[in-house]
């Protein structure tokens, strides 16, 4: 079957054949952690898994008779085709404005807390806008977005109150735990880019489980930290005490895991959290604006994820390989703070 010709029911029939042909596990037991009725559902008629289950399935259908090496070639020459053939079946379906999105006389309808899986457009100029009527190769921004490889943007807008939830806060964060628990589940490597990196090494940090989880599976995880030095921030003791937390935190999972966690720091500046894996990457630039402001502007929660087969994804892979040569090991800067 071409690629070209690839739907989402084509897809979900190519894949339940392909595991059926590579493993002797009920399909739903290729999932990580779901139950059958939800595995099905999820690969049934024109519904298209997430990319990190799709690469859960591969990793588990990995020969088992093939040595370590050649076994890890397997999954990833696999799982580069699989990424391509679902590529291939969101692209064939047309993605449109949400209904509802548009009140009557084309203003935006009221917005509440969400995530957005396609965010509204910017405002355009009424000379950009002139130029595009009648254009039938003007795309729409839904499929723009699609297209750009976004996957979720997370922004808090204000209820008819003026206040924001923190609904999207919470929905952001169990997105994180779902994509973290994915990678739990092949044993693969998470990387993170951050100020402090509390929530993810602090013993108490709200991710701080799945990480655990990660390295008793095998998994590695990379990181690297800002100075504290560098931090611009008015809350300095606040961000110093989180950054010794974390390192805390390192230690003690470095005696229980040797050699799989990578914590280096930077003696500069950083723009924005990234948190990456082999499946998508968040994206989160700091916006330094007093606390105050900050929830008037309502950017308490300014965050996207993108799909690994994106430019973006390419773009922060490459900016926190930057960053990782350019770090230094946490032991050699801990002898020299």
């Amino acid at each position: 079957m071409s690629i070209d010709d690839m739907t989402p029911e084509r897809f979900n029939a190519s894949l339940r054949a392909w595991a059926k042909r590579n493993s002797d596990k009920p399909f739903h037991l290729l999932f990580p952690a779901t139950s059958k009725s939800v595995a099905y559902r999820k690969t049934t008629g024109s519904n298209l898994i997430k990319l990190d289950d799709l690469l859960a399935i591969v990793a588990n259908c990995r020969p088992a008779n093939l040595p370590p090496a050649e076994a890890e070639e397997w999954v990833r020459l696999q799982s580069q085709e699989w990424r391509e053939r679902l590529q291939a079946a969101e692209q064939s379906i047309t993605v449109g404005v949400p209904a509802g999105a548009v009140e009557a006389g084309g203003r935006p309808a009221a917005p509440t807390a969400s995530i957005l899986p396609t965010p509204p457009s910017p405002r355009r100029s009424e000379n950009a806008q002139r130029d595009m009527e009648g254009s039938a190769a003007h795309a729409d921004d839904g499929e723009a977005f699609a297209r750009m490889g976004m996957i979720h943007a997370y922004v808090p807008m204000a209820d008819e109150s003026g206040v924001a939830p923190d609904s999207t806060n919470s929905r952001r964060n169990a997105r994180k735990l779902e994509v973290l628990g994915n990678v739990v589940g092949i044993g693969g490597t998470v990387r993170l880019l951050a100020e402090t990196g509390n929530s993810y090494l602090h013993l108490r940090g709200p991710f701080n489980a799945c990480v655990s989880r990660l390295l008793a599976a095998a998994g590695r995880l990379e990181v690297v930290l800002m100075d504290p030095a560098e931090h611009l921030r008015g809350d300095q003791d606040e961000l110093r005490m989180k950054f010794r937390q974390s390192i805390r935190g390192f230690m003690q999972m470095e005696q229980s895991y040797p050699g799989q966690i990578d914590l280096k720091v930077l003696r500069s500046r950083l723009t924005a959290t990234i948190l990456m894996t082999d499946a998508s990457v968040f994206f989160e630039p700091y916006l330094h604006v007093e606390g105050d402001e900050r929830e008037r502007l309502l950017l308490n929660t300014f965050e996207m994820e993108f799909d690994r087969g994106s430019r973006m994804y390419a773009t922060l892979a490459a900016n926190f390989d930057l960053h990782q040569r350019q770090a230094e090991a946490a032991t050699r800067w801990l002898r020299g703070s």
